[in-house]
């Protein structure tokens, strides 16, 4: 299952490297030094960015999605599932 998981995760990565090339797009990975990455990074010419994590399957439910924003009036959800929060609220 290991081998599987790697030879998809390229398989995509693949596709998401032709995909972007062809919307003047790159594709970049993530870590640091606490462990923390991402498979895939996929970042516009304007340089907005979509974090991508790659999976086989899914064992189980997700980790919410959080954007934490500058301007944002007050914390919502939105219908996906997407926290929107204000950075103000990052207190206590």
């Amino acid at each position: 299952m290991d081998l599987f998981g790697y030879v998809f995760e390229n398989l995509v990565l693949r596709d998401l490297i032709v995909y972007a090339q062809a919307h003047n797009a790159r594709i970049l990975h993530y870590a640091d030094d606490t462990g923390l990455e991402a498979d895939a990074v996929y970042q516009t010419a304007d340089g907005r960015y979509a974090l991508i994590e790659i999976k086989t399957g899914v064992n189980r439910e997700p980790s919410p999605l959080i954007v934490i924003c500058a301007t944002a009036l007050m914390r919502c959800t939105t219908d996906k599932g997407v926290k929107n929060i204000p950075l103000g609220c990052l207190k206590d």
